[in-house]
This record gives C-alpha cells, structure tokens and sequence, in this order.
C-alpha cells in the first residue's frame, strides 16, 4: 500500500506538472496537457541571454520536455516539433498477454506577443496514440487522438520576475465518442524568474479535472546551468541533466511520464481510460544546419518504460472498473523540432 502510494504522489506531481509546464507531451498527469512557455516569456525581456541557447529550452510532451533548446517561435501556424514514441512489448503481470503503445503527437507555436509589461502566448498540440494488448490484456481501445490548448498571459512584476496565468483545455476520446466528458477545461497559476545569473525557477499552483476528487497541484520546478557543458533541468514532467558537447550535440539521461486520459466506447457504454508510464533512459539532440529560416533537430530518446499502468473508470471518473499492471518494456522516441 505505501508502495501505490508514492508511485501515485510521484505520478501525480510528475504527469500533473505536464499540466504545467513546459511544452511537455506531455504529456498529461492522468491526462493532462498544459504547458505555459515560460521561459520564452523571459527570453522576451532578456532575462535568458546568459543561460538558454535561446527561445523555447523545453517543450516537453513532457509529451514531457521532449524538446531541445530551439528556439521555436514558428510562423504561423508550422510545427515546433513531431515526433513518433513507441512502448513495449510490455507483459501483463497477472497473466498472459503484453501491451504496446505508440504515440505520435505533433505541437504548433500559435501566438506570441509582448508589450511592456505584458505578454501572450497560444500554442498547442495533437496527438494520436494506439494501444495495443493481447490475450488476457486485450485493452480493447484504438485510434485515441489527444487535442491540447494552452493560452497563457504574464505581467513582468520586477527584474526577471513575471506572474503568469493559464488556460489549458484539453480535447481526447476515440473516434466513437462524442460527449461532455471528453472535455477538461484546467488552468494554472505560476510565478517565475531568475536563480542568479545560471538559473530560472518556476512556483505555483495547477488545476487539472482529470485528477478527480484533488485537483489541485502544487508545483515547483527549476533549471539550473552548472557549468558551460552541463544543465539541470526539473522542469516536470520530465527531469534530465544534459551534456552540451557541441552547438550541435547534446545528450544526458532523463526520467520523464507518458500518460493520457481518453473517454471510449467499451461494452457498449462510454468510460474513462487512463494509461501511465515512468519514462527512463538517455536523450540525444543533434542540430542539422540551417535549411533557409528554419534550424531543424533531430531528437531521439531510448530506455525503459516502467511503472506501467493501465485503467478503465466510469465515465466521470468516479468509480474503478478494470486495472491492469505491465512489466518494464522498451522505449523509443525519435522526431524533429524545429527553431526559426
């Protein structure tokens, strides 16, 4: 029992904070998805010229700061990144059967302004997941899409110190449900600002539906510049230390969440399915040149998925129907991230 439950207090505060920061796929914390881009809001004001290589030094998606240190102020509506995750084979702990899950989400740069003290960001993301189990782990759920918004506004109280709100709706279901419960409307609200000359923190709360009975999350988080190769980034929901061995290389390891919240169809009725997973292994990102305006990365991440969790609840989340536990798998990530 105390073993559930600090694997639920670290999911909670892990997935959650992808309910917070970070253009983390994110992400979700039983599913959510909400990522206030606070770091290109001090880039704004100059507050990050000693310590980021520039722009956007972390979008999650956390689905889980999957993201490099492009800076990724797209135009219009082109992608900041897309990238194909793949879990598994991951067997069944109570049976016979295994699970696999693949993820393929893409995230857009919408608005970012700023004047005077104030500025606004809207950015969001797509993602499309199938999971697939067998014999006793037939999970009987396919074609889940995940559509996340993030619409956030700061004022710059002092120095590099900005009070930030956000509205983060979340959109995910199967192709066969079309109901209110496939709807999460969260939020949250953070200050941020500088550690000294090498770091930048990030405090607050986060209100994410999917939680349920508590859903509000405390969070902190920060990121640190240890010396001119090395960073440390506990930007939840994914912790990594990362080695900058060139301007076009960079590799360190992580421990990061996968999780979503989805409404479906299963035995004719409409129920909430929720997978997560604890994500750890080791993280490269390698720059590509210049190709016109825009500087792509290539990024790729291999490990273990482990803590591996699968369940079906009633449709408002209230009541257990069916959980299932898998063994540690195989994990792979590989996409692109583009800065302009």
């Amino acid at each position: 029992m105390i073993k559930y439950t600090c694997m639920r207090v670290f999911f909670a505060m892990m997935c959650c904070s992808g309910v917070l920061l970070g253009r983390s796929f994110a992400q979700d914390a039983n599913g959510g998805y909400d990522y206030p881009n606070y770091e290109a809001q001090m880039k704004m004001e100059g507050g990050m010229s000693d310590f980021s290589d520039g722009g956007n030094s972390n979008y999650n998606p956390s689905i889980n700061d999957f993201g490099g240190d492009a800076d990724s102020d797209s135009p219009g509506i082109w992608p900041s990144m897309s990238y194909l995750e793949m879990l598994g084979p991951m067997k069944y702990e109570k049976g016979d059967g295994h699970a696999k899950v693949t993820n393929w989400t893409t995230l857009f740069d919408f608005v970012h302004m700023s004047k005077g003290r104030w500025s606004f960001n809207a950015d969001g993301a797509f993602r499309m997941s199938w999971i697939d189990g067998s014999r006793d782990a037939t999970l009987d759920v396919d074609r889940l899409f995940t559509i996340w918004t993030n619409l956030n506004m700061s004022y710059r109280l002092f120095g590099q110190t900005r009070l930030v709100a956000a509205l983060t709706p979340q959109w995910s279901s199967d192709f066969d449900s079309w109901v209110s419960d496939n709807f999460f409307l969260g939020g949250n609200v953070m200050l941020t600002g500088k550690l000294g000359e090498k770091g930048t923190y990030v405090a607050g709360f986060a209100y994410a539906p999917q939680l349920g009975d508590n859903p509000w999350i405390p969070y902190i988080g920060g990121k640190w510049k240890l010396n001119d190769r090395w960073t440390l980034d506990l930007m939840a929901p994914r912790f990594s230390l990362k080695n900058k061995v060139s301007d076009g290389f960079t590799w360190g390891p992580f421990i990061s969440v996968m999780s979503g919240t989805w409404t479906v169809k299963r035995n004719r009725h409409h129920e909430r399915f929720e997978w997560r997973s604890c994500l750890v292994g080791v993280s490269t990102e390698t720059g590509l040149g210049q190709w016109g305006k825009v500087r792509p990365k290539l990024l790729a991440d291999v490990g273990m998925s482990c803590w591996n969790r699968a369940r079906f609840k009633s449709s408002d989340g209230d009541t257990d129907y069916d959980s299932y536990r898998f063994k540690p798998g195989f994990y792979v990530r590989v996409g692109l991230q583009f800065g302009f």
